[in-house]
């Protein structure tokens, strides 16, 4: 039997279980990418290639995730600003840290509009802010 829902459009993966391999793969490669960072230089300029990738216009068909996140391994992750790596001093700005992933990921996990409101992700703010 069809459920209400069936006919309307989401955002939903079609394939849970194969988006949470992808994610477990992105966690598992995000803590080798963090703890080996000092291995990586500070800083590396953009070969003309991937400088290209950004100028191409925006896809008018969905993507595969997997072809998403390869294409992130390629033109992003190897060209960061520097600051996560211990020998950038460059700035005042702090680096990314594992706990503060795990804080990121319930809070786009959450998406709360802090705005105002009694919910807890606001009273959380206002307790930090406080």
């Amino acid at each position: 039997m069809e459920e209400p829902f069936d006919n309307f459009e989401t955002l939903d993966p079609k394939d849970w279980e194969k988006s949470k391999a992808l994610m477990h793969q992105m966690v598992d490669d995000a803590f080798n990418y963090t703890k080996n960072v000092r291995d990586r230089k500070i800083w590396q300029e953009m070969p003309e290639s991937v400088l290209n990738a950004f100028k191409t216009g925006l896809p008018k068909q969905p993507s595969d995730a997997e072809d998403v996140y390869k294409e992130l391994q390629k033109n992003v992750l190897p060209y960061p600003m520097g600051n996560l790596h211990p020998r950038f001093w460059a700035w005042y700005m702090g680096s990314g840290t594992i706990s503060g992933v795990m804080g990121d990921f319930w809070a786009s996990i959450l998406n709360p509009n802090l705005g105002g409101g009694n919910h807890a992700a606001h009273k959380v703010e206002e307790q930090v802010v406080d």
